[in-house]
């Protein structure tokens, strides 16, 4: 290569450099936990156990120095190395990642995969330790909303439209005598079951719809369900109606990114160390030029970092804007006290005091201020100062701090705030709120419509039949269906006219009948405990409530649901890609078993015949 060359090449490497810089964004990431971090990383290969617990008590002691209590992306790193090791030595990495980040959900779901596969009892408490970090994870809100959204409309509209169809089984005998009592009403003769289909089938005629059919039944069954049973199949309705807004957002939220203010705002409440947030928040500075709220955002999390000198540049820039905002004014006080510039601290503590700022933390921060200058006259009259606004929350924040600044962030209410303030067009260009939802894909919909038509339809037929004809009813004892104008005895309204003479009078019946009689009902029981088993191996629970338990069905069918949707849905589709593709068919396997001892418990269930 020649010497031309190389300078050319050294030309551009040098220029790349300097763009690279000028992009690079002002607050960078600190140095000294960094360089605890490279230590760390030294003892992992080859893994020497004593010396990365040492070198992990230097980076906790760094970050304790900060206002750092969760070292995400350090405890990732480890999660992702102790793949490779051997499960002992792989449980010594995990349980230094929970050092680093004690409420890691990564680390959390390997250690209690590792657990489970030795079949170590604390595996169980470390799966509820990981659904609980898991659910409190400020970084996957989104997803996880989303998510949980997502599989609630599907397990509840499941099993909606398995309830709606068994109960339009079960009632659809009386709906067709009725129909075919209307058919003999207009002396159609043997032309009433011709009247009957066509009545059954009136969308399928009109517009080749199947799904309109289900709809039409449905409403046209409602009317012969009890008083809970239409309460429940109203409910069904309205919440299949709103099944497709459901599904687009909660669809929406899974594609969504959670934008840099929340996440910046999520990441001082957690007190977690996540550089990148800082980064986006660089991203969107121009956006946000002219609110100070951003830059006390922006330059509170670099005061996380140890930034203290981008910080109170950030904090300068904000009261540039606003130079009378107390809260800015307080917080580059605290920098400047954290920087042992008392002096400034004072100044700008008591400006921010004068100008109202929350005067326990103000007046407790300007008391240690004028301590470390030696005017302790004016320090105790600022500690009492604290005292008289509120003595009882004094306590709360100085627990366990005696003698350390109180250091207030930006909340997730106050960068909602910030969201708030700004034009949602603006925000929805630059990727900060999602996008509107889809009038044709929702609003618009054949499944919004359908249930909502559904619905009318139902109560005016209702009202109707209630007023003119009533309805067919089914014996509680057999079964059969039977209405006013074809029921001959009126000993019982709940008994047909054959189980009134069987049961009931109890005279001039032959034995081959009362024989045959016991045989129909023998052969109802057993179908009837056939479905409500077969239900139950379905949801466990869902027969019992079918059929007649419904307090025993409601209390296995919600942990039988959540452990079915968890193990089969939840866990590898929407916690594993989150949590580095960790290996969880252990835990699925755990929630597994334990919906097979539900499904053995419903089983075993001994349910007399009505």
């Amino acid at each position: 290569m020649s010497k031309q060359t190389v300078k050319l090449l050294g030309i551009g490497l040098f220029f790349l450099a300097s763009q690279a810089a000028l992009a690079a964004p002002r607050s960078m990431v600190p140095a000294e936990i960094e360089q605890a971090w490279f230590r760390l990383t030294g003892t992992l290969d080859p893994l020497n156990p004593s010396a990365l617990r040492d070198r992990t008590d230097e980076l906790l002691q760094v970050a304790s120095r900060l206002e750092l209590k969760r070292l995400s992306p350090y405890a990732q790193a480890l999660v992702l190395r102790s793949r490779t090791l051997p499960p002992e030595r792989k449980e010594v990495v995990l349980r230094e990642a929970l050092r680093l980040d004690p409420k890691s959900p990564e680390a959390l779901f390997a250690l209690a995969s590792l657990q489970l596969k030795s079949f170590s009892v604390a595996g169980i408490w470390t799966t509820l330790k990981a659904f609980a970090a898991y659910g409190a994870d400020g970084r996957l809100v989104n997803f996880r909303r989303g998510a949980l959204l997502l599989l609630g409309v599907l397990v509840v509209g499941l099993l909606g439209v398995v309830w709606g169809l068994a109960s339009l089984a079960r009632v659809f005998p009386r709906l067709w005598h009725d129909l075919m009592e209307l058919g003999g009403a207009w002396k159609l003769g043997a032309n009433a079951w011709v009247f009957s289909c066509f009545v059954v089938g009136l969308p399928l005629f009109l517009a080749l719809d199947p799904l309109w059919v289900l709809f039409w039944l449905f409403a046209l069954a409602w009317a012969y369900f009890s008083e809970s049973a239409k309460v429940i199949g109203g409910v069904l309705l309205v919440f299949l109606a709103a099944f497709p807004t459901l599904l687009e957002r909660a669809s929406r939220n899974l594609t969504h990114p959670t934008d840099p203010v929340t996440r910046a705002a999520w990441a001082l409440q957690e007190h977690r160390y996540d550089p990148l947030a800082l980064v986006e928040l660089e991203e969107a500075a121009d956006l946000f030029a002219d609110d100070p709220h951003f830059y006390r955002l922006k330059g509170d999390l670099e005061r996380q970092f140890g930034l203290y000198e981008a910080s109170l540049l950030t904090y300068q820039e904000g009261l540039r804007h606003s130079p009378q905002e107390p809260a800015l004014l307080a917080a580059a006080g605290t920098v400047h006290y954290l920087q042992g510039n008392y002096g400034a601290a004072v100044q700008l503590l008591s400006e921010a005091r004068d100008r109202g700022f929350d005067p326990v933390v103000v007046n407790f921060n300007l008391s240690l201020a004028f301590a470390h200058l030696y005017n302790f006259r004016d320090s105790d009259e600022a500690i009492a100062a604290a005292r008289k606004a509120s003595e009882s929350r004094l306590r709360q924040l100085t627990r366990g701090r005696d003698n350390q600044v109180i250091l207030q962030s930006v909340s997730l209410d106050e960068a909602e705030g910030i969201l708030a303030r700004k034009d949602p067009v603006l925000l929805l260009n630059r990727g900060f709120l999602p996008p509107p939802l889809s009038r044709e894909r929702t609003l618009l919909s054949p499944l919004t419509l359908a249930p909502v038509v559904a619905l009318v339809l139902a109560l005016l037929h209702y009202l109707v039949r209630s007023r003119r004809t009533g309805f067919a009813l089914a014996c509680t004892k057999c079964g059969r269906t039977f209405c006013s104008r074809c029921k001959l005895s009126r000993e019982s309204q709940t008994y047909c006219t054959q189980c009134v003479n069987i049961f009931l009078k109890r005279d001039m019946v032959a034995p081959e009948l009362q024989i045959a009689k016991h045989r129909q009902l023998r052969r109802r029981q057993i179908v009837h405990q056939t479905l409500r088993r077969f239900f139950d191996f379905f949801l466990p629970g869902f027969g019992q409530a079918f059929y007649g338990r419904p307090l025993v069905g409601v209390l296995l069918m919600i942990p039988a649901a959540f452990l079915l949707t968890a193990s089969t849905l939840w866990l590898p589709h929407f916690v594993q890609p989150l949590v580095l593709q960790a290996e969880l068919l252990p835990i699925r396997v755990f929630l597994a078993l334990l919906w097979l001892a539900l499904l053995v418990f419903a089983q075993l269930q001994r349910h007399p015949e009505r």
